[in-house]
């Protein structure tokens, strides 16, 4: 038989489980001797990241308990448990292989490849490194939309820019001191990561066409964005500074290969020096 305490989860919610007068073992939910109790779903919750209708999340995590629960009562009587406890017990040693694995193997190998071998491979491999998304460098200024002066300066700046000139001369010799401005002068950049360091108002050139040296004009909430493409890079091999990250994740992938199998042989043989191991097959 079920029982629900709904009164109880929803009073839970709306305390923002913060209430001291909940014991531990309270449940909100029982099937014939099973129970959900509170620290169980206060914990799912938390882990969850407190979702702000927390009545309705309550509510949906016992129904969707109930239904679990009713339907693991019904496979276990149709399964083979042991074959069941079989693939448990070797699922349990997969999952701790594969923790160790990932952990502890990862923060070695990161440790051991350094830049050199990376770099080496990202030679070797071209392939695996064409450019996914076009490549910008950019000079942006944002002035007010109301202001000519500024907007017809900003205009004349671009049509002028020279990228090896200081931007504080430049501003100063088109009277725009003090304005608004971003510049990628060092990295060729994609587009989603210039619109998180900069104004989210770039998102628009994603509808543009560009092209090296060519100017955009970006309206938006009572200001104009002057865009100056200094470099454009859409297709080829992407460079270093881009691909380091995938071409780092690609040696330690095929390291991890190396060392795995290494660590094997050696503990097999140290378990064979201390007589740990004995193998009846050849």
């Amino acid at each position: 038989m079920i029982f629900y305490r709904f009164f109880l989860a929803c009073l839970l919610a709306l305390c923002g489980f913060s209430c001291q007068y909940f014991e531990k073992n309270t449940w909100l939910a029982e099937l014939d001797g099973d129970y959900l109790s509170l620290s169980e779903v206060q914990k799912a919750y938390e882990q969850a990241g407190k979702p702000i209708d927390s009545v309705q999340w309550v509510s949906t995590y016992v129904q969707n308990w109930v239904d679990r629960e009713l339907l693991v009562r019904v496979a276990a009587k149709n399964v083979n448990q042991d074959y069941v406890d079989l693939m448990t017990e070797a699922y349990k040693k997969d999952l701790q292989i594969s923790l160790y694995y990932k952990d502890k193997l990862q923060e070695q190998l990161e440790k051991e490849i350094d830049e050199k071998e990376i770099y080496a491979f990202y030679q070797a491999h071209p392939k695996f490194f064409n450019l996914e998304a076009p490549l910008l460098k950019l000079f942006v200024l944002k002035v007010f939309n109301s202001d000519a002066r500024a907007k017809q300066n900003a205009q004349d700046m671009l049509k002028a820019f020279v990228s090896n000139v200081e931007i504080d001369m430049l501003l100063e010799t088109y009277e725009l001191s003090g304005t608004p401005y971003y510049y990628n002068k060092n990295n060729l950049l994609s587009l989603a990561e210039i619109v998180l360091q900069s104004f989210p108002a770039l998102r628009a050139l994603q509808d543009k066409t560009m092209g090296k040296k060519s100017i955009v004009e970006i309206p938006s909430e009572g200001y104009v964005y002057y865009v100056y493409v200094v470099d454009f890079q859409d297709k080829g091999l992407a460079p270093f500074a881009v691909a380091k990250e995938k071409a780092q994740m690609l040696v330690i992938g095929q390291k991890k290969q190396e060392l795995l199998q290494n660590l094997k042989n050696k503990l097999r043989e140290d378990a064979l020096k201390k007589q740990e191991l004995r193998i009846h097959v050849q």
